[in-house]
């Protein structure tokens, strides 16, 4: 009886040191490793923007989300509106515009 808290414990551990990796398909290939002129050349706006509002919405059902209202001060690359709403969710995939643990008011 006392086998399996101890492999717990141990899968606890070791389990958590080991390293994360995040999936990156690039034009059909796996963990492909992109280029500043790749990812230029691939986007529609390329944009210098402040955070001006967020409205969060929390959920204990793994669905929370952020809506970012972002002022657009610079176009690098494209026409961009001079108003941008960006949407994420609150997951491992999500773009957060955050300082710590509250949204970058006024952050660029």
């Amino acid at each position: 009886m006392r086998l399996i808290p101890c492999l717990t414990t141990a899968t606890l551990l070791f389990g958590a040191a080991l390293p994360a990796h995040a999936l990156c398909i690039y034009n059909g290939v796996d963990n492909a490793k992109t280029t500043i002129r790749q990812e230029f050349h691939d986007s529609k706006w390329v944009v210098k923007v402040q955070l001006v509002t967020a409205d969060n919405h929390w959920s204990d059902d793994d669905e929370s989300w952020t809506l970012y209202h972002l002022k657009t001060l610079r176009s690098f690359k494209g026409r961009a509106p001079p108003r941008l709403d960006v949407f994420t969710y609150r997951d491992s995939g999500g773009f957060y515009l955050d300082k710590g643990m509250s949204n970058d008011l006024g952050g660029e």
